[in-house]
């Protein structure tokens, strides 16, 4: 198991992660936090990398919705930190909220705000 998997059913368990220099700040109910720990220690680096080291993306150009559209789909639905965000918990990464931004800025052909 890739420690971006483990994260993911970790964030599905319902325990939130932010990335504190060295250290993993876990938060959520204290039973689960413990019935996790053992699994989450051996993977803490790799963790730690995947909070604070998203994947940097391109902004499309913003007149082509679709493009903008598929750009934060593509990152949302692989970065754990924007992952989390969507759920609630937390901000989105650098990238994803530079993404965020341009697709919420983006006008729809046949919509307006």
């Amino acid at each position: 198991m890739t420690a971006n998997d483990l994260l993911q059913q970790a964030l599905q368990a319902g325990l939130h992660f932010e990335a504190d220099g060295e250290h993993l700040r876990v938060r959520g109910d204290e039973a689960v936090i413990g019935a996790w720990a053992e699994r989450l220690r051996p993977h803490k680096a790799a963790l730690l990398h995947l909070l604070a080291n998203p994947v940097p993306v391109q902004t499309p150009n913003a007149t082509d919705w679709r493009a903008v559209r598929d750009a934060y789909y593509s990152h949302h639905h692989t970065c754990p930190v924007c992952i989390a965000a969507g759920k609630g918990y937390g901000l989105r990464c650098g990238a994803g909220a530079s993404l965020w931004a341009t697709y919420s800025a983006t006008p729809w052909p046949g919509y307006s705000r």
